[in-house]
């Protein structure tokens, strides 16, 4: 295709950056960094982004899909139900650990509020 498809593009680069967390995974942990805060923070981003994958998948579309919605939200909850228990307490005794249970378990998983 010629014609630029902005759709297609930002589409592509999202496939790329997960293709980069899927070879790297791991080793993209910065140094002395909390292992399970920082798989945690990447699966709360990851659970975040199959939400807004479903919705982009209706809004590309033009088209609700309810079977789309569902099963990404399916896929929402086992990422938080998975990155859940990484943050039980008696798996894991780090501090920091605990003190991010609270906290992280009642994030909501929508579009970013960040600028």
């Amino acid at each position: 295709m010629t014609i630029e498809n902005t759709g297609v593009a930002l589409a592509r680069r999202a496939a790329e950056a997960l293709e980069a967390l899927d070879q790297h995974g791991p080793h993209l942990r910065p140094p002395g960094s909390d292992r399970f805060g920082w798989t945690a923070d990447v699966l709360d981003e990851l659970a975040r982004v199959a939400a807004l994958l479903g919705r982009a998948v209706d809004h590309a579309s033009g088209d609700v899909c309810p079977a789309v919605g569902r099963e990404t939200q399916e896929l929402v909850d086992a990422i938080v139900a998975h990155r859940n228990t990484m943050l039980q307490p008696a798996r894991h005794a780090a501090a920091d650990v605990r003190a991010a249970l609270d906290d992280r378990t009642r994030r909501v998983y929508g579009p970013s509020t960040r600028t």
